[in-house]
């Protein structure tokens, strides 16, 4: 191609999603020498924002996601005074660029919204903020509070216009038999992201952690507790912890991560009835561990000869305890 300028890359990536180095030098065909250079001007243009570099986890590679500059410049427009009807034509063609390259959409903006699904409801013109995940899920938020005031589920299809000035978003689920008119008067932010996320949620202080942790450290139960098996099978569900005494009685344990009920005190009498049954004994403890329990479940313990330990969920991730003394109370 020659020398490599600034002005040639740019012009290269303007219409270009997802571009890596390799997709450059093979499109440009750059020789091995031209490669500091790319590199510099990459770094510019995104220094610039004129593009976005993206970690792509799946293909462990870097991408360029070239256009948020195109979106600044039409955003700085629509923040002028002039919204003119070409400058909403602007945000219809961006708007379905981002649409179909499946990229996250997140638009503020002053608009009305009609809505037919699992109710009827119309909302009128206030300042919104607009979600559209890569999976076509919608969400409106007002600027306050943390549930959408109107959501579409996932698979939903996205048809825009421009009708008497505004931007209009016509939002439809067939499978869910849903509806949505949006109506846009006031574009105040446009943003369009490529983002990508694998990781799985990890849920810590459950009731598999708690039983785990007796499994690990059975003097939390009391001195002489073996623990045998965690959550062993019964027709009625798992036993979290089982296990023998210091005098070798059988031992049901029932872990709850929150205040005990008297549900929990149903559920392990129907597991000591049944370790009864399976094992041929008359004799098998029956334990409720959680860090509270309500008082008529504590009466509904003692009524059928069952005990109650005191024991919270390991909370390996907490980084603040409510319980924790403040300095002035040593």
């Amino acid at each position: 191609m020659g020398t490599l300028t600034k002005q040639k890359l740019k012009e290269y990536l303007t219409d270009k999603r997802d571009v890596t180095i390799p997709h450059i030098v093979e499109d440009l065909k750059l020789a091995e020498g031209e490669l500091p250079a790319l590199n510099n001007c990459l770094e510019e243009l995104e220094t610039e924002g004129w593009i976005e570099k993206v970690m792509c986890a799946q293909h462990k590679a870097v991408k360029y996601n070239p256009g948020c500059a195109r979106l600044k410049e039409l955003t700085a427009v629509a923040e002028s005074k002039h919204h003119d009807k070409s400058v909403e034509e602007n945000y219809l063609i961006a708007f379905s660029e981002a649409l179909r390259s499946n990229s996250v959409v997140i638009l503020g903006c002053a608009c009305e919204i009609h809505y037919s699904g699992r109710a009827e409801s119309f909302l009128s013109s206030g300042d919104r903020l607009i979600i559209i995940k890569s999976d076509k899920t919608l969400l409106i938020h007002q600027p306050a509070g943390s549930n959408p005031i109107n959501y579409m589920k996932e698979g939903t299809s996205y048809n825009l216009s421009v009708d008497d000035g505004k931007l209009v978003i016509h939002c439809s689920n067939i499978l869910s038999k849903e509806f949505m008119d949006i109506f846009i008067s006031n574009v105040h932010s446009f943003k369009q992201l490529q983002l990508e996320d694998t990781a799985k949620i990890q849920l810590v202080g459950s009731e598999r952690d708690m039983s785990d942790m007796i499994y690990s450290s059975p003097q939390l139960i009391e001195q002489g507790f073996r623990p045998l098996s965690r959550e062993e099978h019964t027709k009625y569900g798992f036993i979290d912890v089982f296990g023998y005494d210091k005098n070798n009685t059988l031992v049901v344990i029932e872990c709850k991560r929150y205040t005990a009920d008297f549900k929990a005190v149903e559920q392990l009498q129907r597991y000591v009835k049944k370790i009864k049954e399976l094992r041929g004994v008359d004799n098998v403890r029956g334990i409720v561990a959680a860090p509270e329990i309500s008082p008529n479940a504590l009466q509904m313990l003692r009524d059928h000869g069952f005990e109650y330990r005191k024991l919270s969920p390991p909370r390996y991730l907490e980084r603040f305890n409510k319980d924790q003394k403040r300095l002035g109370e040593y």
